[in-house]
């Protein structure tokens, strides 16, 4: 068996943004669907779901289509691809956004970083960081081996003020300076901005009705599973699934791809086990890069990003 999984974020004009955002255009989606399918049969997350439960048989090699954060240019680019190809995906999808009309913090900092040069968005977290805590920020205390190894496609001072403020800070902290240089710099309100960023009610509605396609959890509000417990995860998560329940009329929702991507296993068993079997989860996606050839970890699957593969910006595969 192998089971290739592809992840796909924002999607546009490649050249809109010098950094921060990152789109996949629709020429190159196109493309990359018609090198994939070449060598793999897609399926959909029925077809997962089925050999997971059931060991129904995959095709010898498969392909799972993804999408993360339930973003509105995945609708506007993507799916009309998909539906003209007939080939099925599964729509991860943060809740915050809908119930709380505050947009998710790594967004944020993606718009951030499009918008605003590097060298002063630095600047503003130095200020922030020493208005907050009273003290001043200590770059050299900051692993940058671990910065080149998560961020491989930033430079070196992109990649470190998104590691500051995704690993380095705790949530709280990370999150009153992202929302005071947010404010500094988006010219709508907040309420606006995911208005205009995310999915609306309506494509969720549309995306759950169409056979090809599937939603699925992203938790509710995008956390870093590392620094959580299992209570806050637990309820972060069956949020997320009620409220996706709720919006669209869901009657079954079985997977989830974990943010930031990368876990454990220990800190699945000791966090996460219990949590999505109690939820009636099926499988959970997350950011290694592998292809799968077996279920031992169902909810550890493998997955790549666009970047990796054939006609990617950077591909370490080829088939």
């Amino acid at each position: 068996m192998e089971l290739l999984i592809v992840a796909y974020h924002y999607f546009g004009d490649e050249n809109h943004y010098k950094t921060g955002i990152y789109p996949v255009s629709p020429e190159r989606f196109a493309k990359q669907l018609d090198v994939i399918g070449a060598h793999y049969s897609f399926i959909s997350e029925n077809d997962l779901v089925l050999a997971l439960q059931n060991n129904s048989k995959l095709p010898k090699k498969s392909c799972l289509i993804t999408f993360d954060d339930g973003l509105s240019c995945q609708y506007k680019y993507a799916v009309p691809i998909l539906k003209e190809k007939s080939i099925p995906a599964v729509f991860f999808v943060c809740t915050q956004p809908y119930t709380d009309k505050k947009a998710i913090i790594v967004h944020k900092i993606h718009y951030l970083l499009a918008l605003v040069s590097i060298d002063k968005l630095l600047s503003e977290l130095e200020g922030q960081y020493k208005d907050i805590l009273g003290e001043k920020l200590d770059w050299g205390k900051i692993d940058s081996a671990r910065i080149s190894n998560w961020y491989k496609y930033d430079d070196e001072k992109t990649g470190k003020f998104k590691f500051f403020l995704n690993y380095h800070l705790s949530p709280d902290i990370s999150k009153k300076i992202v929302d005071n240089i947010f404010s500094t710099y988006c010219d709508v309100s907040e309420e606006d901005f995911c208005n205009r960023f995310y999915l609306s009610r309506e494509e969720l509605r549309k995306l759950n009705e169409n056979p090809l396609f599937s939603l699925g959890l992203h938790t509710h509000t995008h956390f870093n599973i590392s620094g959580k417990d299992k209570k806050f995860i637990y309820e972060d998560i069956a949020m997320n699934y009620k409220i996706i329940q709720n919006l669209v009329n869901a009657k079954n929702i079985y997977g989830i791809s974990f943010p930031f991507g990368l876990l454990s296993i220990e800190e699945f068993k000791n966090k996460l086990n219990d949590v999505l079997k109690k939820l009636g989860l099926s499988y959970g996606v997350t950011s290694h890069k592998a292809i799968n050839t077996d279920f031992q970890n169902p909810f550890l699957l493998s997955r790549f990003n666009v970047n990796d593969l054939p006609s990617g910006r950077r591909p370490i595969i080829n088939f």
